[in-house]
């Protein structure tokens, strides 16, 4: 599991033991390629599942 700081919190990763990759609440726009690098860095070429505890811009725009 990783925490990914999108300014105002984290976006959290974690790849599922089936080998899912799961993104929960990536941050504005200002934040998405940021995102984007940080999980290629930790090798991600797909998420399968993304997840947004609520529909604030902080958390569905990146």
């Amino acid at each position: 599991m990783y925490f990914l700081d999108v300014g105002q919190g984290d976006a959290t990763y974690f790849k599922t033991p089936n080998g899912d990759d799961i993104l929960i609440d990536g941050g504005n726009n200002k934040y998405g390629k940021i995102i984007f690098n940080d999980l290629k860095k930790l090798g991600v070429d797909d998420i399968e599942e993304i997840i947004s505890t609520h529909s604030d811009e902080d958390n569905v725009g990146g």
